[in-house]
């Protein structure tokens, strides 16, 4: 039996005694059945749910850190070999250079004739060359 000086959602046992006690499967005011709180099952199941998905995530960090620091030493070996080949061009181009001012004071300090040519090094280098 309802009484509106019961608090909310509460019976009397008329003729028993005093006391109220609550409703049984009393519907929620919208007309849906009442939710039941997360039983302690449910709660370890998402806690498990989530260490699961929390030791993914760890796990996936770590393969993802491998990677870079795989990928890093990728980069430097690269970045040496690029290094020695720019060091090897170089070096190239100073001998070439050293040959070319050689060949520029053997011209300038030569003798006009033809002979003198040849036995120079820029009549050598002719020779090999052509």
């Amino acid at each position: 039996m309802w009484s509106s000086t019961l608090p909310t959602r509460t019976v009397r046992n008329e003729g028993r005694s005093r006391r109220t006690f609550p409703q049984q499967s009393a519907p929620q005011p919208d007309g849906r059945p009442r939710q039941q709180r997360h039983s302690k099952p449910a709660a370890n199941r998402s806690q498990a749910a989530l260490r699961e998905e929390v030791d993914r995530l760890r796990q996936e960090k770590q393969q993802a850190e491998a990677e870079i620091q795989q990928l890093q030493s990728e980069v430097d070996r690269l970045q040496s070999q690029l290094d020695n080949r720019q060091q090897t061009q170089q070096a190239m181009v100073d001998r070439y250079e050293a040959i070319i001012a050689e060949l520029e004071a053997a011209a300038a300090t030569a003798p006009t004739n033809t002979t003198a040519d040849k036995q120079g090094l820029l009549g050598r280098l002719k020779r090999e060359l052509f």
